[in-house]
């Protein structure tokens, strides 16, 4: 976790990363909800957040030398012995939350939805922040839609700055797909090409 990361996560409640979005996931469990509001509401947990990440970086600084030798035997290890630990952790820390046998049926539902993915090749890190975002998506969605008496184009004709900022995430999406497929095409001639000039 780095600084450029963390800083969106508590000022504007938008993780950066994977770890970040975990992270504002476990602070809004505990009835944390980053944002604009953060410094105002809880600023002492803020303070507090920034003392033990100082800490933390002194102590690894610290202790990382004596360390390597732990660090090196421990990446020895097969690594079906990792994720086995790995698992046995995850369902302790599932079952011990609420204390709901269910949440075990989650936890291992929510792993082979993940393993799936996995060998799917699809990124962990937008459903990370998918899930810790959608359950604030939709309570501002539902509040927005109160405000505008259910009227969904006022989102985007709201103001001038709505208008600009949907265009440039429309501009966006088009650019991205648009260089996917054009990297498509490039790879898929230049396999062709060498095929053509190996059959000669």
């Amino acid at each position: 976790m780095t600084g450029s990361s963390f800083i969106p996560t508590l000022a504007l409640g938008i993780p950066g990363d994977v770890v970040t979005a975990m992270m504002m996931g476990a602070m809004v469990i505990h009835g944390i909800t980053p944002g604009v509001r953060l410094m105002v509401d809880q600023a002492q947990t803020v303070y507090s957040l920034f003392v033990v990440l100082i800490i933390v970086n002194v102590a690894m600084l610290i202790l990382s030398k004596p360390s390597i030798g732990l660090f090196r035997y421990l990446f020895r290890l097969h690594q079906g012995y990792i994720m086995a630990a790995i698992v046995i952790f995850s369902f302790i820390g599932a079952a011990t939350v609420r204390g709901n046998p269910l949440d075990l049926v989650v936890a291992v539902l929510t792993g082979i939805l993940a393993y799936a993915l996995r060998r799917a090749d699809y990124p962990m890190a937008p459903l990370v922040i998918g899930m810790v975002l959608g359950p604030e998506l939709e309570s501002s969605l539902r509040r927005g839609l109160l405000i505008k008496r259910g009227d969904f184009l006022e989102f985007f004709t709201h103001s001038g700055i709505s208008m600009v900022l949907f265009s440039l995430l429309a501009l966006f999406i088009v650019w991205t797909g648009w260089s996917s497929i054009a990297q498509q095409r490039q790879s898929s001639a230049s396999s062709q090409h060498a095929e053509g000039d190996s059959a000669k």
